[in-house]
C-alpha cells in the first residue's frame, strides 16, 4: 500500500476510533487489527442496477460485465476475523445502459481500489485509482448525484450515519448519465 494510501486509511481509522469505547472495554480489544498476507482470489462483479431517483434522475441504468477477471486480497484483519483493508485489481469492462432508451456504453473500469473496512463490516474509506466506475447517490457530498468514472486518484469516505463524500479528488469524473442521456 502506497504511503498516501496509509495516510488516508490512518486519518478514517482514527475518526473510527475516536468513537470506539474506551480501550478498557471489552469491546475496544476486538478492534485491534493485524496486516496479513492473503493470496488475490477470484472477485466476480454482478450486474447492476441504478435506479434513476438515486442516480441518473430521469431513467434507470444497468451496468453488465462482459469482460472481467478482477481480483481481490484482505491486507489486514480486525481481530475477530473480519476483513479491515482489501485491495482489488484486474480487468472489467462493462456495458452500462439506459433501460428508457437501450442506450448502451461500453466502459472500462480495470483500475485498482483500496476499501477500509470498520469492525462491523461496514465501508469507511474506498480509494480509487482509475478507471474504476462509482455510483454517486442523491446527498451525497462532492459530485452532483449520477454514474462516474473515475480517472486518476479519488478517496471516498463513508461516514456512520451520513451521505458519503469525495474527500481528495485527483483526476477526473466522466458522467456515464450524461453520456447515457
Amino acid at each position: 500500500m502506497s504511503r498516501t494510501t496509509r495516510i488516508a486509511a490512518g486519518v478514517a481509522l482514527a475518526a473510527i476510533t475516536a468513537l470506539a469505547p474506551a480501550a478498557s472495554s471489552p469491546a475496544a480489544a476486538s478492534e485491534d487489527w493485524h496486516p496479513v498476507q492473503e493470496s488475490w482470489q477470484e472477485y466476480p462483479e454482478g450486474e447492476l442496477f441504478l435506479p434513476a431517483d438515486r442516480y441518473c434522475g430521469d431513467f434507470d441504468v444497468t451496468s453488465e460485465p462482459v469482460f472481467q477477471d478482477v481480483q481481490s486480497r484482505v491486507t489486514s484483519r480486525w481481530d475477530s476475523g473480519g476483513a479491515r483493508e482489501t485491495e482489488y485489481t484486474g480487468p472489467l469492462l462493462v456495458d452500462a445502459t439506459n433501460t428508457t432508451t437501450g442506450a448502451t456504453v461500453r466502459l472500462d473500469l480495470s483500475g485498482r481500489a483500496e476499501t477500509l473496512q470498520r469492525p462491523d463490516g461496514s465501508l469507511a474509506v474506498y480509494e480509487t485509482k482509475g478507471p474504476v466506475g462509482f455510483g454517486w447517490p442523491t446527498g451525497s457530498v462532492g459530485l452532483p448525484q449520477g454514474y462516474y468514472v473515475f480517472h486518476g486518484r479519488h478517496v471516498v469516505e463513508f461516514p456512520v450515519g451520513e451521505p458519503r463524500r469525495l474527500v481528495l479528488d485527483q483526476g477526473t469524473e466522466t458522467d456515464v448519465c450524461a453520456m447515457l442521456a
